[in-house]
């Protein structure tokens, strides 16, 4: 069951998971384009949530719907939906006939705020620094309690992108304005350094711990490298042939930016996890999609 199953990362999980032999189930936001075997659910609304939960009995479920663009949000509903939706979630898992084998639940590394060097491992101290990162933060906390009755188990994601991202995302952005040409583009603080993975190995991450016998409880799902902004400008020219003029506009620059975020992988890693792609590989897949 995956809740967001008609999100960027819900359509690419759902993918893989049919081609692994699941019965794969789902809930869309109401009012969205209905996806095959989804149910409509607000996770906001506990009733809901219980009825799809109890309808679809699922064995793993993964918890996607999220605010994941913060300006999509104002500061309550970013709480409401990313700390009180999988709460939410985890009261109904455990009223079920029989509890799930395992639940995903990702937060984000956001969560360890602004780090200046090295690599980051799942025991840094966490620092967030804005609401969305604080809401995810306090959702880690939130489900420790159920940790007793459920298998849970937390996965801090990295910056990810791919084909299918919205054009808002700051690579799927930038793509648009190479592969169409366009003469010139605004951006924020281009000396941040960010970990990219490719969402293909994201989700790949997502069913090995489906499966994994004894995960760690917290652990980061990234590629291990940090790449600077102006560098993936580079490769895009390269890829394209195109070059845009390139402004900043100091209402893209954050006051509390984090200038410097990359993790360490290497729990993921012992579970049998290997990065498949590489930026440039997800850039060329980015240009082709279209």
């Amino acid at each position: 069951m995956i809740f967001g199953i008609d999100g960027f990362t819900g359509k690419h999980l759902s993918r893989i998971l049919k081609q692994r032999g699941y019965d794969v189930w789902g809930t869309t936001f109401p009012g969205s384009s209905p996806e095959e075997n989804s149910m409509t659910c607000d996770i906001t609304d506990k009733n809901g949530v219980a009825n799809v939960l109890h309808r679809a009995a699922p064995d793993f479920i993964i918890i996607l719907s999220a605010v994941t663009f913060v300006p999509d949000g104002l500061d309550r509903e970013i709480y409401d939906i990313n700390l009180f939706g999988p709460l939410h979630i985890l009261q109904a898992a455990t009223t079920l006939p029989k509890a799930p084998r395992r639940i995903i639940v990702p937060s984000t590394a956001h969560v360890y705020g602004n780090a200046t060097e090295g690599s980051l491992t799942e025991t840094h101290c966490p620092n967030p620094l804005s609401h969305y990162a604080l809401s995810k933060y306090a959702m880690e906390q939130m489900i420790r309690p159920f940790r007793e009755s459920l298998d849970l188990v937390t996965v801090r994601p990295f910056n990810y992108t791919g084909a299918g991202q919205a054009d808002h995302f700051l690579i799927p952005k930038l793509v648009r304005h190479f592969r169409d040409c366009l003469p010139e583009i605004e951006l924020g603080n281009m000396d941040v350094f960010r970990d990219f993975s490719d969402v293909r190995d994201v989700v790949a991450a997502y069913t090995i711990l489906l499966e994994a016998e004894s995960p760690p409880e917290v652990l980061n799902v990234c590629s291990g490298d940090a790449v600077c902004i102006r560098q993936i400008l580079e490769w895009l020219h390269e890829l394209t042939g195109h070059t845009p003029e390139v402004s900043v506009n100091p209402a893209f620059v954050r006051a509390n930016e984090v200038r410097y975020l990359y993790g360490c992988n290497e729990k993921l890693c012992q579970l049998g996890w290997r990065r498949k792609y590489h930026l440039q590989d997800t850039l060329r897949w980015m240009l082709r999609a279209g």
